[in-house]
């Protein structure tokens, strides 16, 4: 096995370890419902394809993907403001309790997919900070 794996591996392991931390506090699990479902699996998709450039050596692609995952998180800031508004512009009159909770709903939306894209850009950031070997280096693996 060699270094590069290993490496990867503790890292991502690691990362893991703080995916499930998050799930069982229940700050992950709020991501993966309702209208928030769709941004978290496009962003989970993107920061998932990043791991596996990363892992194939793919420098300059894992690093394209990691710069446009604010980007995604943004999209789904649109999405959930333009969610919160459009409901709330097809109530009429009703209980202003009711239509903030509408408009809250769609801005925890924005907020949620806006911080998801950010840090699935650190982790990827990180992964190639730690991963990628210096400039000018190339890995070469020897058969013994």
């Amino acid at each position: 096995m060699t270094t590069f794996l290993v490496r990867y591996i503790i890292i991502q392991t690691i990362g893991g370890a703080g995916l499930v931390t998050l799930w069982a506090s229940g700050t992950l699990a709020t991501f993966f419902v309702g209208e928030s479902m769709y941004a978290g699996i496009i962003i989970g998709a993107c920061v998932l394809a990043g791991l596996a450039l990363v892992l194939h050596s793919q420098w300059q692609e894992a690093n394209q993907v990691a710069d446009y995952l604010p980007a995604a998180g943004l999209l789904g800031c649109a999405i959930g403001f333009k969610f919160a508004f459009d409901n709330f512009a097809s109530m009429s009159g009703g209980d202003t309790q009711v239509m903030l909770q509408v408009v809250a709903g769609g801005m925890g939306l924005a907020l949620t997919s806006t911080i998801a894209g950010i840090l699935g850009m650190l982790w990827l950031k990180l992964n190639l900070r730690l991963l990628r070997p210096p400039h000018g280096v190339t890995l070469t693996t020897s058969e013994d």
